[in-house]
């Protein structure tokens, strides 16, 4: 029996078999019903019980441990995605109604009180408040596949922000166009920098000449160089929307230099031979001669 297709009373009734848990922790195995299930409220309170008030996973072999893990994560994004529906809920209460409707009961503004209500409630900044609610006026009123993934678990939260902030700029019409085509390719991204390389492709096919407009505007008007202080107290020194030809002779400049600089018989990783040409090329310092 698939247990995680029955509901709490149908398990109630056989919670007094011997074989249960076992039964139950089999399921969470690779490629079983556990495994894949679609997370909802019975799933969080099965993988709760099996995963032991200690967190100690009790009686799980390895593999069912495991499975336990992933299925945690998929309980994760549909969490955040009750999370971003009650959101949906306020800002619907919340309507401007002068502004209009966009779908799904949803307006095109609400009433700014309510980010500063977020906030106080998730104890978080205004911005990030904002965010929130952006994001999830976004994964129902313009892309609603994206918020589906979200909530059955094939997509995690960062994820599901990637994919709304890199199709922000794209018209409505042209959102859901790219949606389909994430949709199509999703299954076969299993890694961040994948589905990055999926989502920016979808953005380009369905509006080629927007891409590059909206890559001139930031070259334009928020290009810019940046210095900070890391958490290790190291600095960090970072260009940001820079025209890719040029930043990519710079780039150039410095792979060539920190090549020389092996050839030379400096016995480094390539990462601190690419710093030591990073700095050399911004603040010559005599320390490393080079001949091109």
């Amino acid at each position: 029996m698939d247990f995680m297709a029955e509901g709490p009373g149908d398990a109630d009734a056989r919670l007094a078999d011997g074989d249960r848990r076992d039964d139950r922790l089999a399921g969470f195995a690779q490629h079983r019903c556990g495994d894949s299930a679609r997370p909802n409220a019975w799933h969080v309170m099965v993988l709760s019980d099996l995963t032991g008030a200690d967190d100690r996973c009790p009686d799980a072999t390895d593999d069912e441990a495991l499975g336990l893990m992933g299925r945690w994560k998929a309980a994760e994004s549909w969490a955040a995605a009750r999370k971003l529906g009650v959101a949906r809920e306020m800002i619907r209460r919340r309507a401007v109604p002068e502004k209009g409707m966009a779908t799904a009961g949803l307006p095109w503004e609400w009433e700014p009180d309510l980010q500063h209500e977020v906030a106080a409630q998730l104890r978080t900044s205004l911005v990030a408040a904002g965010k929130l609610l952006h994001l999830a006026w976004s994964l129902e009123a313009r892309l609603p596949r994206i918020g589906g993934a979200l909530s059955d678990g094939r997509l995690d939260p960062g994820q599901a922000k990637m994919i709304v902030t890199e199709t922000d700029a794209l018209p409505d019409d042209k959102a859901t166009a790219a949606q389909e085509l994430i949709m199509a390719g999703l299954d076969d991204c299993n890694t961040w920098a994948g589905l990055l390389r999926l989502v920016q492709r979808a953005v380009c096919t369905v509006d080629p000449d927007g891409a590059r407009r909206r890559r001139e505007q930031a070259e334009r008007e928020t290009a810019r160089v940046r210095l900070w202080r890391e958490s290790s107290g190291a600095c960090a020194l970072a260009g940001h929307a820079l025209p890719a030809d040029e930043a990519l002779a710079a780039w150039g400049h410095v792979e060539a230099r920190a090549q020389h600089y092996r050839a030379r018989g400096i016995r480094e990783y390539i990462d601190l031979l690419r710093v030591m040409a990073y700095l050399d090329l911004r603040a010559p310092r005599g320390a490393r001669p080079y001949c091109p």
